[in-house]
């Protein structure tokens, strides 16, 4: 069982470690380093190779009922350039008043990856309701590496 994760802010983006093999410490580093400042991080080795599942689990749990998205700190995320995290809905059919509603937020996926740089935009405009999880899915599957990158000048 993982350990739970702590109560987040209203606006605070929660970014879960799953990768801790042997010389992925200074992805780890460059990764935080890129992140703004309104970040939650869980950086437990219990997490090691943790599904999203379990992760989106894990956030739902909280006081709160946890962030409508959450990034996985994944191998991908701590090797790749621009560290492209795993963003994963943690929305549920059940959230949702209409079958359509939740049919619509996974239009294009219930995950996509985004550059860490892109973190701060993607969880402040989901806090806000200003743009859905679909519509960063849909521009990630649109990008060549299937990547969300910052909006120009982001």
């Amino acid at each position: 069982m993982r350990p739970p994760v702590a109560d987040i802010g209203e606006h605070d983006a929660l970014i879960v470690r799953t990768d801790y093999s042997d010389g992925h410490e200074p992805g780890w580093r460059a990764l935080r380093a890129a992140l703004g400042a309104d970040v939650q991080l869980v950086d437990d080795p219990a997490w090691a190779d943790a599904a999203p599942a379990e992760a989106v689990a894990a956030a739902r749990a909280t006081a709160d009922g946890g962030p409508n998205v959450l990034f996985l700190a994944d191998r991908t995320a701590l090797t790749g350039p621009g560290h492209p995290l795993l963003a994963v809905t943690t929305l549920r059919p059940e959230d949702c008043a209409e079958p359509e509603w939740y049919a619509q937020e996974i239009e294009h996926g219930a995950e996509f990856r985004a550059l860490a740089a892109a973190v701060e935009e993607i969880n402040a405009n989901l806090s806000i309701g200003n743009l859905g999880f679909e519509e960063f899915a849909a521009a990630a599957r649109r990008d060549p590496e299937g990547c969300y990158r910052p909006a120009a000048g982001g």
